[in-house]
């Protein structure tokens, strides 16, 4: 006889970050990539991470559009 199998209850697809978990992430984000004295403004924090998960959710190269950011910015938030 074969075994029921729990029914495990899946998260939503998330295409922006909810205010509760980016108020866990940013000082995360603050703490590891401070911004830097000298050189260009950076751009929204929240913006590149909404921008990263349309992107990886998505999977187009340069494809970002609907308010995102830059892509050549994302492209360096991304790397780190």
């Amino acid at each position: 006889m074969a075994k029921k199998r729990k029914k495990v209850k899946t998260l939503p697809t998330i295409w922006k970050v909810p205010d509760e978990l980016w108020n866990k992430i940013k000082p995360i984000i603050q703490h590891y990539d401070p911004p830097k004295h000298m050189g260009r403004k950076r751009i929204d924090l929240r913006a590149a991470l909404d921008a990263i998960i349309f992107r990886m959710r998505t999977g187009g190269m340069y494809c970002l559009g609907f308010g995102y950011a830059f892509a050549s910015a994302i492209q360096d938030r991304k790397r780190g």
